[in-house]
């Protein structure tokens, strides 16, 4: 049974939770709950301005303005073996179910955000508030065999109307599991020589799967196919691990960040990157008797050094800009050519049109997460603070809204966001998951 740890609650809990393929798992004894909500604020009475009204005079917007937070504490669940937890990921081809999953040493849990049934929705009234209510269910786990597998990184993916988990790590295979199958159908797809530190799927695409690895490469995959479409790495290639990746919007390209400094642009609409996917949709080859013609692609289409001198461990598209993020207590944000160019990745050069100042962010591995709605930019630092920028705002420029709980003390390794961006989830280094719900 789950053992659940309870605090003084004044507020209250409102999530989505309907029916879902996803079966759960008897056994939920691999986590401990506590739960504690933050305490309304009471408002203070102003007394009354006596004399002459004092003119309005004309200032500059104040650029050190701190914004309001926009989450308040739920709740949080440690797992029973305190790993360092290196990923987290919602899955957001589930409409009416929040459900989310994490990577932690050798075991890949998939938990879902529940709602107190018996939660009153008048947050005054305090008579029917569940104070030992957890909002995070575990459904079921995947232990790895190789007790010395240390998972890294993991995505959310679908084939038809079935949902896949992959996930890789330091044992350099990728794992795909089907999840509509009690008995847990499982691809594995080898060839990459290192440590896999970040994959996504396609956004357009879904049966292909990029992954980025220690062995200074990407590998696009056909996980419908089970082959490697095409190699991005060699002559003009990442020179060291390579850390991060992201899709465009559209899939016509994906950026890569790594150990060497380097940002990379690689595109995926060329004719030859074309053709290699279209093959791979019809390759079925049962005896292995040939293999597939990987296409290898030596030379990126864009490389920059300037924007940063550190590891390169976090990047996203933006638009037709990117955020990165590297061990300087910042992020990046930046365009290819100058400000006043059109897109073209013909550029040679980068230019930075905004950094976010994050504190104690000097660790490398820490991601940064962007909501599906691109408003808000989101990080932790090595000390469990949550650094929110609202991208939507009049002024981008102020100073970032922080989350923080008495706690949450570890480096918070990743941040993901649910569908509708209702709910925030961040994982830690000493086990702990901690769940932030937006506020009414």
């Amino acid at each position: 049974m789950i053992k659940i740890e309870t605090k003084p609650s004044t507020n209250n809990n409102n999530n989505n939770n309907n029916n879902s393929d996803i079966e759960s798992d008897n056994d939920s004894s691999i986590i401990s709950a506590s739960t504690g909500r933050s305490e309304n604020s009471t408002a203070t009475n102003r007394k009354s301005l006596k004399g002459k009204r004092r003119l309005k005079s004309k200032t500059k917007p104040n650029l050190n303005k701190q914004v309001k937070t926009l989450y308040r504490f739920n709740c949080f669940v440690t797992e029973d073996n305190p790993k360092q937890i290196f990923a987290v990921q919602f899955c957001h081809f589930l409409k009416n179910r929040n459900i989310f999953a994490t990577a932690s040493g050798y075991r890949i849990s998939i938990f879902e955000c529940i709602e107190d049934q018996n939660e009153n929705e008048d947050e005054d009234d305090e008579e029917e508030i569940n104070e030992d209510f957890c909002g995070i269910k575990l459904l079921r786990a995947y232990d790895d065999p190789d007790r010395d597998e240390v998972f890294y990184t993991l995505a959310w993916g679908f084939e038809g109307n079935c949902p896949i988990i992959a996930f890789g790590g330091v044992r350099s295979v990728v794992r795909a599991i089907y999840l509509n199958y009690r008995n847990l159908k499982e691809k594995k797809f080898i060839g990459h020589t290192n440590a896999i530190n970040d994959m996504k799927f396609h956004p357009t695409q879904p049966q292909l799967l990029l992954t980025a690895s220690k062995d200074h490469s990407l590998r696009l995959w056909n996980i419908k196919t089970e082959i490697c479409v095409a190699i991005l790495g060699g002559v003009s290639g990442h020179r060291d691990e390579v850390l991060s990746l992201d899709f465009d919007i559209n899939g016509r390209y994906c950026v890569s960040g790594g150990m060497d400094h380097n940002l990379k642009i690689w595109k995926l609409d060329t004719e030859e990157m074309e053709s290699a996917i279209e093959s791979s949709e019809t390759f079925f080859n049962v005896k292995r008797v040939r293999s597939f013609p990987t296409l290898h692609v030596h030379f990126a289409d864009f490389t920059t050094r300037s924007v940063h001198r550190n590891y390169v461990d976090s990047v996203k598209c933006f638009g037709e800009t990117f955020l990165s993020k590297s061990c300087e207590n910042c992020i990046t944000w930046w365009k290819v050519g100058n400000l006043d160019e059109k897109f073209n990745l013909i550029s040679n050069n980068a230019t930075t049109i905004h950094s976010f100042d994050v504190d104690d962010c000097e660790l490398w591995f820490v991601r940064m997460e962007l909501d599906l709605s691109q408003r808000f930019l989101c990080v932790g630092n090595s000390t469990g603070k949550i650094f929110m920028f609202d991208l939507n705002s009049e002024m981008p420029t102020e100073k970032p809204s922080i989350l923080s709980h008495y706690k949450c003390t570890k480096p918070i390794r990743q941040i993901s966001f649910s569908r509708d961006g209702d709910i925030l989830i961040c994982v830690c280094d000493d086990g702990k998951i901690f769940k932030w719900d937006r506020k009414e």
